[in-house]
C-alpha cells in the first residue's frame, strides 16, 4: 500500500538532508491529520510535503470510510468500461487506447450477446450507495479526456441504440484543437447533455499525472475548479470524477468528498461492487468486457443476508434427506475458535466449553500432519480480539463472491466477499459494529430458502466443491436460529444444499469438508471425515463452538460415535 508520507529529497548539503528527513519522520510520529510543507526558498528547492491522514482512528494508510458501498445484493453486478478516444480507423497518430468504431461496435454486440442492460453511471452509483436495483449484467460506458471523437465516432453509434454513457473531462483542455486528438469544445458538451444520453462530468483541471504527489492546497483546486466550470457551464449538479490515470490514495479521496464528489471512479479492474469505497471505484478496459460478463453471468444468485439472533435449546435431527445421510444441530450460540496449531472439534468443544460443535473454515496448509493455522480470507475467532486479514492478494482475488460470515452478540450478517473493501477490521464491522466472528466459507449452498443448482454454487466455489465426499454447513434460520450439519455419507455440495434446505436453512454455506468434517454434541463424535469411524476427522484449527443449553429431547442414544466404532463395522465400511 502507497504511504501516505510523501517527500522529495534534493541535491543539497548533507547536515541540511539530514535535517529534512528528520523533520518528515518527527511529523510521521505524531499521527492526526497533519500537512506539513517547508520550502527552502532560498536554494530554489522544490516544495516537500509529508502527510499523515488517519480517519476515526484508521491506520494512516487506510482509506477513509465514506458513506458507502452498502452490503451485496444480486441486483448489484455491475462493470464500468473505460474508454478514451474513439477513431475512424488507427493511422500514424494512433495510441494503444484509442478505439476504433468497429471495436466499439463489437463490443456493443458483446453486451448484447451476453445478455447485458447498459445502464447510466448514476445508476450504478444508486445501487451501490441506495435501493436501486439494476438489471442483470448491468454495463456503465465511460469515455475519458472528452476527446472529439466521442462526439463524431461514439455518440452517433450510442445514440442510435439509446445507450446512455458518461464523458469525463478535464476543464483545461475544452476546445482545444491542436495535435492528433483534439477535443469538444463547450458547444459540443453542451449539446451532448442536451441529449438526456450524455452525462459530462469531471476530469480534474490539467490532468495532472500522479494527482496524489500535488500538495493538498493544488489538489483541492483540480477538484474544485473542475467542478465549478462544468457547473456553470452547463448548469447542472457535477457529481461525478475520473482520477487521471486512475491514481488516487486517501487524502486525494478525502478532499473529493469534502469538494462534493458522490463517486469516483478508477482504473482498478473488478466489478463495481467489489471496490474499496464510493470514491475509488473499479473499472475495467474493453478487453476485459467480455470475461466479465461471463462472471457476472455465473455469479450465484445471492446477496446480503441478516438475522437477529434467537435463543433456542439445542436440538439434533438425524434424517435422510433425498440420498444424503444429515445430521443437523439447530439453537445454541456460536462461538468460532481459531487455535494454535490443530486439534480435534471434540477437543476445542470440550477446551472451550460448548455443548456441541462443527469444524469450521477453510485453512491454507490441508496436510493432516501439518500445524499450521492460516486461514483462507480473512478470520476473526471469538477467543481473539482482531481479526486477521488475508495478506495473500492473489489468494483474497480467487474468494470474491464467496459467503463471508460475521457475527457479534445481536446479530448474524452473511455476505459475498469482496478483497477489496472486505478485508479490514474496519470495513466488516460496518457490517457488524460489535462483530465477534469472522470466516470466509467455501461456496453458497442455500440463500433465502432456495437451494442452489450446481451451476450457481460453482460461480463461487472452492475447486472441489462437487466431490463426492463428507460435507459440513453452516446456516441460518429464518427465525434467527443457528443451523450446522454434516453428513455421514459422501455427497456433493449441491446435494448438500438440497438437503441443507429441506432440513429448514433459510441461508447456508459450505464448511471445510473431506476428512475436516466433525460433527460433535452431548460428548460424543457423531459424524467424522473418513470412511470409516476408526480413522475419526482431521485435526482442525478452526472450529465453530455452540454454547447454550441442550434440549431435554436431544438423544443420541444408540447412535454411533467414533469412540463406539467396532471393528466389524470398520471391516464393513472398509469394502
Amino acid at each position: 500500500m502507497r504511504s501516505s508520507i510523501r517527500y522529495q529529497v534534493p541535491k543539497v548539503r548533507r547536515l541540511e538532508r539530514f535535517e529534512w528527513i528528520l523533520g518528515a519522520a518527527i511529523v510521521a510520529v505524531m499521527g492526526g491529520a497533519v500537512v506539513w510543507q517547508r520550502n527552502m526558498e532560498s536554494s530554489g528547492t522544490p516544495t516537500a510535503v509529508a502527510r499523515v491522514v488517519p480517519k476515526d482512528g484508521q491506520a494512516p494508510n487506510e482509506a477513509p470510510a465514506f458513506p458507502d458501498i452498502r452490503p451485496s445484493r444480486p441486483g448489484d453486478r455491475a462493470v464500468i468500461v473505460m474508454y478514451h478516444d474513439v477513431v475512424k480507423r488507427r493511422g500514424s497518430g494512433s495510441v494503444y487506447f484509442d478505439t476504433t468504431v468497429r471495436e466499439l461496435e463489437q463490443d456493443i454486440e458483446t453486451i448484447e450477446k451476453e445478455g447485458g442492460t447498459v445502464v447510466p453511471l448514476s445508476d450504478v452509483y444508486d445501487a451501490l450507495t441506495g435501493d436501486k436495483t439494476l438489471p442483470p449484467n448491468a454495463v456503465a460506458l465511460t469515455f475519458d479526456d472528452g476527446y472529439l471523437g466521442f462526439y463524431e465516432n461514439a455518440f452517433p453509434i450510442l445514440k442510435a441504440k439509446g445507450y446512455p454513457s458518461t464523458v469525463f473531462m478535464h476543464t483545461a483542455f475544452i476546445g482545444k484543437t491542436e495535435g492528433s486528438h483534439p477535443k469538444m469544445t463547450l458547444e459540443q458538451l453542451r449539446e451532448l447533455e442536451a441529449s438526456g444520453l450524455v452525462d459530462v462530468e469531471s476530469h480534474t483541471v490539467t490532468h495532472p499525472e500522479d494527482i496524489t504527489t500535488l500538495t493538498t492546497e493544488k489538489i483541492r483546486t483540480e477538484l474544485t475548479e473542475s467542478k465549478k466550470v462544468l457547473e456553470e457551464a452547463l448548469g447542472k449538479e457535477v457529481k461525478f470524477l475520473s482520477w487521471p490515470i486512475g491514481k488516487n490514495d486517501a487524502l486525494t479521496q478525502s478532499e473529493a468528498k469534502d469538494a462534493g464528489y458522490k463517486l469516483a471512479v478508477t482504473m482498478e479492474p473488478g466489478l463495481a461492487a467489489e471496490s474499496p469505497n464510493v470514491l475509488a471505484v473499479n473499472r475495467i478496459t474493453r478487453k476485459r468486457l467480455e470475461e466479465s460478463l461471463k462472471r457476472m453471468a455465473a455469479a450465484p444468485p445471492v446477496g446480503y443476508a441478516e438475522v437477529a439472533w434467537q435463543d433456542a435449546p439445542v436440538s439434533l435431527q438425524d434424517d435422510k434427506q433425498g440420498r444424503v445421510e444429515l445430521l443437523t444441530l439447530t439453537g445454541g450460540r456460536p462461538s468460532s475458535v481459531l487455535i494454535d496449531g490443530r486439534a480435534s472439534v471434540a477437543e476445542i468443544v470440550s477446551q472451550f466449553q460448548g455443548v456441541a460443535g462443527i469444524n469450521g473454515g477453510f485453512f491454507s496448509m490441508a496436510a493432516i500432519a501439518a500445524t499450521d493455522n492460516t486461514m483462507i480470507g480473512p478470520c476473526m475467532a471469538s477467543n481473539r480480539s482482531y481479526l486477521v486479514p488475508d495478506d495473500d492478494a492473489a489468494r483474497a482475488e480467487k474468494l470474491a463472491g464467496r459467503p463471508l460470515v460475521v457475527w457479534g452478540p445481536t446479530k448474524a450478517v452473511i455476505t459475498p466477499f469482496s478483497p477489496k473493501s472486505l478485508n479490514t477490521d474496519t470495513a466488516i464491522k460496518a457490517l457488524v459494529p460489535d462483530m465477534t466472528d469472522a470466516f470466509v466459507a467455501g461456496a453458497w449452498l442455500v440463500f433465502q430458502g432456495k437451494p442452489l443448482t450446481k451451476e450457481e454454487i460453482m460461480g463461487a466455489a472452492t475447486s472441489d466443491a462437487q466431490d463426492p465426499r463428507k460435507r459440513s454447513f453452516f446456516g441460518l434460520t429464518q427465525d434467527g436460529r443457528l443451523i450446522v450439519g454434516a453428513t455421514k455419507n459422501g455427497a456433493t455440495s449441491s446435494m448438500l444444499a438440497e438437503a441443507a434446505a429441506q432440513a429448514g436453512a433459510w441461508t447456508a454455506v459450505l464448511l471445510d469438508s473431506g476428512f475436516s468434517t466433525s460433527l460433535f454434541v452431548d460428548g460424543k463424535t457423531l459424524a467424522w471425515g473418513h470412511r470409516g469411524a476408526e480413522g475419526g476427522s482431521r485435526p482442525v484449527p478452526h472450529a465453530i463452538v455452540i454454547k447454550g443449553g441442550l434440549d431435554p429431547a436431544l438423544n443420541t442414544e444408540g447412535m454411533e460415535t467414533v469412540e463406539q466404532a467396532k471393528p466389524e463395522t470398520r471391516r464393513r465400511r472398509r469394502r
